[in-house]
């Protein structure tokens, strides 16, 4: 009795969760209008309040945008995922560890593609150089035509496989303007999807010559110079980086196995033994996982100073 009780309670609330979610997608467009409306009035009183609501909703466009798909659609995942998570999980692991899970795998759809934006990210930013080199040679061909510039930077497309449909993107906002917010988010976002100084300032000074037609080419030179000597330092460290990528990956497996060696044919270890004082101790097996702990962290902190984005 108690079973079905329970039983039927979890049905309630998963109906109950359900009903939510698909009251949420169906107003989605009417629920977010009243938040905007409920929040332009407040400020409206309070000058310093930040609208949050609005800046996620932005952010969760900008990371989805990437990948082809609108932010709607992305939120909408993200409630499905996190109600269906809840309701399946609330039977056998209760209220808050269903809370936990439902976080998890809420959050999933976002990391997968926060995950891709800045892999996007870091690759466009190494065509830093040919896309302000091109852009600098066609902004002065075309008598400092901003718009001209930017169609012909397109149209080149040399070295510019991920910069340039940002770049069309960016273009067609800007010739179909509606009022100069809209141009400045279109500017903003094209300097944020790369995330690196040299694409914010290039951004800026975009921004200057479309809404105050002041000529950038000094600012478009500088932006050039820097990206070339960080070309420079970036090969420096690529080959410095070359040597310690070469001595994690390839000597210390070579050490461990000369150690084994020498243990065996010097020492006097047979095989068996040194396996078993390797795997079977409590001693030997724990120093063997602290080693290879300590071999793929390595690893990972290489990668990770290897994989930075191309920025002065």
């Amino acid at each position: 009795m108690i079973i079905a009780d329970k039983t039927e309670t979890v049905f309630v609330i998963s109906d109950i969760c359900l009903f939510i979610a698909g009251v949420l997608v169906l107003f989605d467009y009417g629920i977010r209008k009243a938040y905007k409306r409920m929040f332009a009035l407040r400020k409206l009183r309070n000058d310093n309040f930040v609208f949050v609501p609005d800046e996620i909703h932005n952010h969760l466009c900008l990371v989805a945008g990437v990948s082809g798909i609108s932010g709607k659609n992305l939120e909408q995942a993200i409630a499905v995922f996190f109600m269906l998570s809840l309701c399946l999980g609330y039977g056998g692991l209760g209220i808050v560890k269903a809370l936990f899970v439902a976080l998890i795998a809420g959050s999933l759809p976002y990391l997968i593609l926060k995950i891709k934006f800045d892999v996007y990210g870091r690759k466009s930013s190494y065509e830093g150089e040919s896309l302000v080199s091109t852009f600098l040679n066609q902004y002065r061909l075309v008598n400092a035509n901003v718009y001209e510039a930017l169609e012909k930077t397109v149209e080149e497309k040399n070295g510019l496989r991920l910069t340039a449909p940002l770049l069309s993107k960016l273009l067609l906002t800007l010739r179909g303007r509606r009022n100069s917010m809209e141009v400045g988010k279109a500017i903003e976002d094209f300097g944020k999807i790369i995330g690196t100084n040299w694409s914010r300032m290039l951004a800026y000074n975009i921004r200057l010559a479309v809404e105050k037609e002041i000529n950038i080419t000094s600012g478009i030179e500088d932006i050039l110079i820097q990206l070339r000597d960080a070309r420079t330092f970036h090969e420096e460290r690529k080959r410095l980086n070359s040597e310690t990528v070469r001595i994690v990956v390839y000597m210390i497996p070579f050490l461990y196995f000369f150690t084994v060696l020498m243990s065996v044919n010097y020492i006097g270890l047979k095989p068996t033994e040194y396996l078993r004082n390797q795997f079977c101790s409590k001693d030997g097996l724990m120093f063997f996982l602290i080693g290879i702990f300590m071999f793929l962290g390595n690893i990972i902190l290489i990668e990770v100073y290897n994989g930075r984005r191309f920025d002065y």
